[in-house]
């Protein structure tokens, strides 16, 4: 977070940024469709996950936050992307559950955003505020499902969207004690 002063406004930017990577073996003794408990029958199932997520906020307060009127102008952005491998054993694509295919998920989401807020103090204990906020979603999700062998060819399962919700934001607020 970065943080600064102005005579005419304060100014604030945070920034968060994660990147995950991870791989596991799991046992899924369903792989060979037998389904037989113990460690002797396990068997081992490479998944993998790879994950980043990236955020920022751009804010520009008044400077007196008693003063009788405020006010906040703002920006946001998130863009994150989640994939995901794993061996699938499903009786949607063969019967016995035996090891049937790889499952490949992809799944992007951004959001990018902007508000404002006004606050005016018409009595000593009275405020009135108006305000909105504009935000852009995008949403696309892919899930492959490769089967072995290939004999019915690859599946695959897309979604994909978007919207611009607008949040309007009326309020009066009384204070009934000066503390």
């Amino acid at each position: 977070k970065i943080a600064a002063a102005f005579g005419f406004a304060g100014l604030s930017s945070a920034t968060a940024y994660i990147r995950r990577d991870a791989s596991a073996l799991v046992d899924n003794a369903t792989l060979d469709g037998l389904n037989q408990p113990g460690y002797a029958a396990a068997k081992g199932d490479p998944v993998s996950l790879d994950q980043t997520v990236l955020s920022q906020e751009l804010r520009l307060a008044s400077p007196d936050e008693a003063g009788r009127l405020r006010w906040i102008v703002g920006a946001s952005y998130i863009h994150a992307r989640y994939k995901e491998n794993q061996d699938i054993a499903t009786s949607a694509l063969a019967d016995g559950g035996a090891l049937t295919g790889r499952q490949q998920v992809d799944r992007l989401r951004s959001q990018l955003g902007a508000y404002g807020e006004l606050d005016l103090r018409l009595r000593q204990r009275l405020t009135g505020s108006v305000g909105v906020r504009v935000q852009r979603d995008s949403y696309n999700s892919l899930q492959q499902v490769e089967p072995f062998p290939p004999v019915v060819g690859e599946q695959d399962f897309s979604i994909e969207g978007a919207s611009t919700p607008v949040t309007p934001r009326f309020s009066l607020t009384y204070q009934a004690n000066a503390g």
